[in-house]
Order: structure tokens, then C-alpha cells, then sequence
């Protein structure tokens, strides 16, 4: 299963705000703060039956919001993660090169040649 993986980079926290306010169905599942900083560590939320992860990305970044909704997709074995990270990348880009970025022992996130972005995971991620 993918799910919809929302990136800010400073807004996530007022993001959710809006999104309550707009959404009355809002629920949020999970909520965590960056320790010492006044964003979103990683949250989960649910509008209706829609399952959306959330995330303000403290990795410097050209942009505000990442350039497009990525796709979140956790994988079984470091050759899967390997083998989908190669094929999605290719004509594309990557933003996160396969690495232990503290939250999942692998993860990696490229953008295919279509523009699709692609958020890569080793098991699920450990947003605590």
C-alpha cells in the first residue's frame, strides 16, 4: 500500500490547523514535535477514509513544499528498496540517496521520470 506522504519544510504544524478547521472529519492519529522546534516531526491523519502522513523536513531543501504529493512505500529487504529505488530513478532524480537517515534504517526518495515522488523505506519508518 502507498500512502499519500505530505513534505513541508517549517509548516507542517499549521498545515494540520488548516486542514482540521477545513475538514471537521479530521482525525489525527499520531502527532509528533521536532525536539526543540516549533514543527512536525511526523504525523498521521485520517479525512474520512483517507490516510495521509505528514512531515517537516529539516534536511535544506530548494523548496518550501515538496514539488509534488510523494507516495510512501515500505519495503521487506535492502535488494527491494535497491531495486525500485534504481528502476524509479532512472531519467528522474533523487532527492535522499539510500541511507540511515534516523527514522528508518534505509530510506530513500527519488522522483521518477514522470515526476512522481517516491519516499522508500526499509520496514516502517520509527517516528517517535
Amino acid at each position: 500500500m502507498a500512502i499519500p506522504l505530505l513534505t513541508y519544510h517549517g509548516g507542517g504544524l499549521k498545515a494540520i490547523e488548516l486542514y482540521r478547521e477545513a475538514f471537521p472529519t479530521l482525525i489525527v492519529d499520531r502527532l509528533i514535535k521536532r525536539e526543540g522546534k516549533e514543527m512536525l516531526y511526523f504525523a498521521e491523519i485520517r479525512i474520512d477514509d483517507n490516510r495521509i502522513m505528514m512531515s517537516d523536513s529539516d534536511v535544506e531543501h530548494p523548496w518550501d513544499f515538496s514539488p509534488a504529493i510523494s507516495l510512501f512505500h515500505e519495503v521487506d529487504s535492502k535488494e527491494e528498496l535497491t531495486r525500485i529505488s534504481d528502476l524509479l530513478s532512472q531519467e528522474g532524480k533523487t532527492y535522499m540517496p539510500i541511507a540511515n537517515y534516523g527514522f528508518s534504517e534505509l530510506f530513500t526518495w527519488v522522483e521518477d521520470k514522470f515526476g512522481v515522488n517516491w519516499q522508500l523505506s526499509l520496514g516502517p519508518a520509527q517516528f517517535q
